[in-house]
């Protein structure tokens, strides 16, 4: 795996298969993040600021089935921008 990645705003957050949101803490200091929710199954998403060079992933398309009392670690990898669009 790489390098966390840190000094950035970044948001992180799922949503469950019956409709519930949540967001998570992100510390910036340190690249980690925690997701408190309820048992059941998750989709999980995260937002990096555009300035940034990275890109997000606001699709909440990551599953996640978490069981009841459980912590799950789930490690993302943030792709740098290659390219961009430009129109008009």
């Amino acid at each position: 795996m790489g390098n966390a990645l840190t000094g950035i705003d970044t948001r992180v957050f799922a949503n469950s298969e019956v409709g519930v949101w949540q967001e998570g803490l992100f510390d910036r200091a340190t690249g980690q993040y925690v997701l408190n929710v309820a048992s059941g199954t998750w989709y999980v998403g995260y937002e990096i600021d555009q300035k940034s060079g990275y890109l997000s992933l606001r699709a909440s398309d990551v599953k996640v089935v978490v069981g009841e009392g459980a912590v799950v670690q789930k490690d993302f990898v943030a792709l740098k921008a290659e390219a961009r669009f430009k129109g008009m």
